[in-house]
């Protein structure tokens, strides 16, 4: 989930009258590091045939444009151009919503990505479905019976309503906590072959690469501002709102958030910030890029949030096990070896005696750069996950590095 490439942060976006909107969302993907990635690589650009506009191919153009613009602002040109292509609703010159400019553009992208010759199962296997999609769980009770009924669907966003919320986790807490369904969603139970009273839950089934959450700020009934503040995290743990609860916390960390500045939600002003590939923050206020503090971040009225997941320690153990297994059996006769060849490592590591001989103490042989790398990040995060936490299983082999 991080950057292939670190650098300072790229280039502000020019406000051409009412543009604030599209400049905030185009600032979030901006450095949203999965999708950056892919972007940067060419991958989509190299292989399409779509004739005409394609969202993806604007995207990489844009992306590449303010990472290595040397110019302090760029105008997002092809976007405003082909505005009416991203959604037919959004008028040049008017103010939008961000939230719907948002969904549009990952739909417009979503659909350049998919051919005619694909089925609807494969939809959801699209790079945006990759990085932004998950699936919810819903499960619905029969009260008198107990039996249960469940259907699942894919979201590329969640949209939470905290009008009753003082916290983002109360607002999740509150999500999956099962409720009876009123009157008018009658439920026919299956197994009682009648209407009963039933209860209906909803959990996170599989967690999105990137989540992003969306904060109504306009009350569903009066339609005026909600502006109050909603307290949000730097890092979120999903394990309590999966379907599964079990488990090591399944970690998000917060990299970029939409503001509305304004007394009303049909008039005002959409700012960002964001975290850029060099690890520090920035607020994005249109054509103005300015350091800030994760304090200042964790101190706005949001209205949009948006978090990537974190590695697992277990995956970090994973990888210095293997980088240790490569020293291992890398290492001959007081000199390195490389080899690419598979069933020659699977001979060279049975001829050690397989995986359960191969220690990761020195000095059984030099320890590489890499391993040490390995080594270090891994016990940063443990540190970082054990102060979250305060318990966190600490591979066995962290004493490696002193």
């Amino acid at each position: 989930m991080d950057w292939q490439q670190r650098q300072r942060p790229g280039a502000g976006l020019f406000n051409l009258g009412n543009t604030c909107y599209i400049n905030v969302i185009l600032q979030c993907l901006t450095y949203t590091p999965p999708l950056a990635n892919y972007l940067l690589s060419y991958q989509h650009s190299q292989s399409c045939h779509q004739q005409g506009f394609c969202m993806m191919c604007t995207m990489e153009s844009h992306v590449r444009k303010v990472l290595s613009s040397s110019a302090t602002a760029i105008l997002p040109g092809a976007v405003l151009r082909d505005l009416k292509f991203i959604g037919e609703e959004f008028e040049y010159g008017r103010q939008e919503n961000a939230y719907e400019f948002l969904r549009c553009t990952l739909d417009a992208m979503h659909r350049a990505c998919l051919s005619c010759h694909l089925d609807v199962s494969s939809e959801e296997t699209t790079i945006v479905h990759q990085i932004f999609g998950g699936f919810m769980k819903y499960r619905v009770t029969c009260l008198s019976c107990q039996a249960v009924v469940d259907s699942y669907k894919a979201f590329l966003d969640v949209s939470l309503d905290i009008k009753a919320a003082s916290s983002l986790t109360t607002v999740l807490e509150d999500c999956v906590t099962p409720k009876q369904l009123d009157q008018t969603e009658c439920f026919r139970c299956s197994k009682c072959k009648k209407k009963a009273a039933a209860s209906k839950k909803v959990t996170v089934h599989r967690a999105p690469r990137v989540l992003t959450l969306c904060l109504e700020r306009a009350d569903q009934w009066t339609g005026t501002k909600i502006s109050k503040f909603v307290e949000y995290p730097e890092y979120l743990d999903l394990r309590p709102y999966m379907s599964d609860t079990a488990g090591e916390p399944l970690l998000c960390s917060l990299y970029a958030i939409v503001v509305h500045s304004g007394d009303t939600c049909l008039e005002g002003h959409f700012l960002c910030y964001a975290k850029a590939s060099n690890g520090l923050w920035y607020k994005m206020d249109d054509e103005s890029v300015d350091n800030c503090d994760i304090h200042t971040v964790l101190g706005q009225q949001a209205y949009l949030l948006f978090y990537a997941r974190v590695p697992s320690v277990e995956a970090y153990e994973a990888a210095m096990v293997l980088s240790g297994v490569g020293d291992a059996l890398g290492y001959r006769g007081a000199r390195w070896e490389y080899c690419t060849s598979g069933p020659q490592i699977h001979g060279e590591l049975a001829e050690l005696g397989g995986l359960a001989a191969i220690s990761l103490e020195p000095p059984e042989w030099p320890v590489s750069d890499d391993t040490v790398l390995h080594l270090a990040t891994a016990e940063g995060l443990a540190t970082v996950l054990e102060a979250l936490w305060g318990s966190v299983p600490f591979p066995t082999f962290l004493g490696v590095v002193q």
